[in-house]
């Protein structure tokens, strides 16, 4: 997301990784419900990808500010 323009400049899906092999390896870090996501693709509308790049441009305007302030 172009942040000037609030715009979506990309927009690409990648499955989510194999969460039932993964936690075999290390199941401490893997949430059991997560396995019905394996190798899944789940598409955002473009409002939506545009709500979450908002918040993260204001997440990332917080921390600059914090660290302008310390």
């Amino acid at each position: 997301m172009d942040l000037d323009t609030n715009k979506i400049i990309e927009k690409e899906f990648t499955p989510a990784p194999n969460y039932a092999e993964a936690a075999e390896l290390t199941p401490e870090y893997i949430n059991p419900d997560s396995i019905q996501y394996n190798e899944k693709v789940i598409e955002l509308s473009d409002e939506r990808l545009i709500e979450i790049g908002l918040y993260f441009k204001e997440y990332i305007m917080e921390i600059e500010k914090s660290k302008i302030q310390d």
